[in-house]
């Protein structure tokens, strides 16, 4: 079932939909009692029923629950309604990073601040045995007063039970080589290699990897060099190349062995050559991000139905926005409508008309025509219907909720 702006679930209410990931829906929440917010995050209805994502969806409950560390948003309850499964979050008020850089790249502070903050909360979660395996920009949250927040921990996994793995789990584009290859021991490095592509695009403006299919990416991640930072930002100092580098090594022994140490290493890069901005006209600030006014869409999830007529008409001041045309413009389209059947009628009528004097004037020559000779008789000409063709492309790459 679909949850919509005025329902209770448990004790909390719906407030508005917030957006949608591969294996459930989020929506900001009320807790009636607390007078607090929350992210409200369900399962979608057609996953309710399998084994293996009713695990994953379980074991990101258990695991965030397990964590307390500023930069990680916490989890606050998990349950089930009307055998929807769904937990809640600290609701971030803000953006997530992925929104920023689509304002284009971020100034070299907040490139700092934000790549510490990750960090240290990897770090952390690497302390209490919990590998995250999607580190990128749409998983982490920056609220009103800039503060970072790593979430969505639905691919999280104990490092113990990371050291070989049969399945490629990550984003393409951040996945590390021993993510990409089954069969290859992983550990929390795997998570550094991450952070390490994040760094490369905050700093440089594009990830170090691209293609045209998740095939050709994974195979340039567990094959290739990235290209030299300054190559493609020619702002970027020597010593920045040499430390984005070491974080990209296709060996973890060859890369740094805690977030610390990466940030370290950056600073200290920073230092000896002597800058404190990166093309400074082009950047700009997570302020302005946070400040620009932003208008969510509404996302109906796969699966799942809108509202009944009854639901929609216990609480018509919460309705969910579905993008419907103004009223005026519904009778527009209405009337043209209209004129195309009147117009599209007379067509066929005339068409019919001289259909019918064709084959009276046959008639009358047929009937001055010697009986040697064929009669004369309208040729019927078959249509035909090209065959729709549908293409499905389908990757084996899971990818976060």
């Amino acid at each position: 079932m679909t949850f919509y702006p005025g329902q209770h679930v448990g004790s909390y209410k719906i407030v508005e939909l917030l957006g949608q990931g591969a294996m459930a829906t989020v929506y900001k929440a009320k807790h009636a009692l607390l007078d607090r917010y929350g992210a409200l995050k369900v399962m979608h209805q057609f996953l309710v029923n399998d084994p293996h994502f009713i695990e994953s969806f379980e074991r990101e409950a258990q695991i965030i629950a397990k964590l307390d560390h500023p930069n990680i948003v916490p989890v606050f309850d998990y349950a089930d309604y009307e055998g929807n499964r769904y937990l809640v979050m600290k609701f971030i008020e803000g953006i997530s990073l992925q929104t920023a850089l689509e304002d284009g790249p971020i100034e070299l502070a907040d490139i700092r601040r934000v790549v510490a903050a990750m960090a240290s909360a990897l770090d952390y979660a690497h302390g209490q045995g919990v590998m995250h395996r999607d580190i990128k920009p749409s998983n982490i949250m920056i609220d009103r007063r800039g503060t970072p927040y790593l979430g969505d921990f639905g691919l999280a996994q104990a490092i113990e039970d990371s050291e070989t793995s049969g399945r490629i789990v990550g984003t393409p584009a951040y996945i590390s080589p021993e993510q990409a290859t089954p069969g290859e021991a992983v550990d929390d490095r795997a998570d550094l290699y991450s952070l390490g592509v994040l760094l490369y695009q905050l700093v440089v403006g594009r990830v170090p990897f691209r293609g045209t299919s998740v095939a050709e990416i994974i195979h340039k991640h567990r094959a290739e060099q990235p290209p030299l930072p300054s190559s493609l930002n020619p702002e970027t100092p020597r010593s920045v190349d040499a430390m984005l580098l070491k974080a990209l090594a296709k060996k973890p022994d060859h890369r740094y062995d805690t977030g610390e140490e990466m940030v370290a290493a950056f600073e200290e890069a920073l230092r000896s050559a002597g800058i404190d901005a990166l093309n400074a006209f082009e950047r700009h600030s997570l302020k302005f991000s946070l400040g620009k006014p932003r208008q969510r869409q509404a996302v109906i999830p796969r699966g799942q139905n809108l509202p009944s007529k009854q639901e929609e008409q216990d609480s018509p001041s919460d309705k969910p926005a579905i993008n419907r045309l103004p009223e005026k413009q519904v009778r527009q389209r209405g009337t043209k409508l209209d004129l195309a059947l009147i117009v599209a009628f007379f067509l066929a009528l005339i068409v019919l008309i001289l259909v019918w004097v064709l084959i009276t004037l046959s008639n009358q020559e047929a009937q001055r025509t010697p009986a040697t000779e064929p009669i004369p008789t309208l040729a019927a000409f078959p249509t035909e219907v090209p065959a729709d063709v549908e293409a499905t492309l389908e990757t084996t790459v899971e990818a976060g909720s």
